[in-house]
């Protein structure tokens, strides 16, 4: 499986001018405080400086924060937050003629996407306004079947790739294409499509997450703007999926070990098939041996 990238900054022709738009921004922000970090502190420590600077703010987005080293990923939020993990997934989702069938190979392409972004915890860096990143992936149209792990070998009764950049295809492969711009600065929003044309299957939404301090966890759940992923397939009669992200916990302050931990409730929902999916997330336990939720 091949992944092609590239990011457009429109508005940012350097990353000094990136710098400078951050900087003007954060002058805004009535918080914006730094947690420095040096060298020779010990991990705990870093942890109980960064706690120091949550304890009573509303929304954590909205604090600048400079974090230790281990918590960064050197790569541009909008690439960091995409949820394609498994585009072998996405494209078997509209391959079955059973709706409970779409039904479930929806559910496995979620997970693979909650999956990828629980475990360890690392900030990627700020996207400007008006920055854009596209990817595409090659999928082989001999794949995974998403619902039962089989070889699948089905492919679409109809190829359309006049709209694609390279005019092009090779016939072996899948193209899912991904496409995603930075529409706010702040509160830090972004707007996404995933598409294969070919296979008649698109998942829109908008990326809007908001986060709390309580105790010794910080809450991260959707925005005001942020109403979930919306998956339709154009060749089933523009059958809709409504994905709503549950709830995470970063948890692990006092261990000096971050990690997100998902809470509370996601609903998978086709008004058209009039099914619906909830899946629930359990809490780990405070005391005793946890298990991976």
């Amino acid at each position: 499986m091949e992944t092609f990238a590239e990011t457009t900054p429109r508005n940012s022709s350097s990353a000094g001018s990136e710098m400078q738009t951050l900087k003007t921004h954060t002058e805004e922000v009535g918080r914006a405080e730094d947690v420095q970090v040096d060298s020779d502190q010990s991990k705990f420590s870093a942890m109980l400086g960064i706690l120091r600077k949550l304890v009573g703010v509303a929304d954590v987005i909205s604090l600048r924060l400079s974090l230790p080293a281990q918590l960064l990923d050197p790569i541009p939020n909008l690439e960091y937050w995409n949820y394609m993990d498994r585009p072998d997934f996405f494209v078997a989702i509209p391959e079955s003629d059973d709706e409970v069938e779409r039904m479930l190979a929806t559910l496995a392409w979620w997970f693979s996407k909650l999956l990828k972004h629980t475990g360890k915890v690392l900030k990627p860096f700020n996207s400007v306004l008006g920055e854009q990143f596209f990817c595409h992936w090659e999928v082989p149209r001999t794949g995974i079947d998403a619902t039962n792990g089989r070889q699948s070998t089905a492919a679409s009764s109809a190829t359309d790739v006049s709209s694609r950049p390279n005019g092009s295809n090779s016939g072996s492969t899948l193209r899912v294409e991904y496409i995603t711009e930075q529409v706010s600065h702040h509160p830090p929003v972004s707007a996404h499509i995933y598409r294969c044309q070919e296979r008649g299957i698109e998942a829109a939404g908008i990326d809007h997450i908001s986060a709390k301090f309580t105790g010794l966890s910080a809450t991260v759940a959707a925005g005001s703007q942020c109403k979930g992923i919306f998956v339709t397939l154009a060749k089933r009669d523009n059958e809709t999926y409504v994905c709503t992200h549950p709830t995470a916990n970063i948890v692990g302050w006092l261990r000096g070990t971050l990690k997100v931990q998902c809470i509370e409730t996601s609903y998978i929902m086709c008004a058209k098939t009039k099914l619906a999916t909830i899946v629930e997330f359990k809490e780990e336990r405070w005391f005793g041996k946890n298990k991976d939720n």
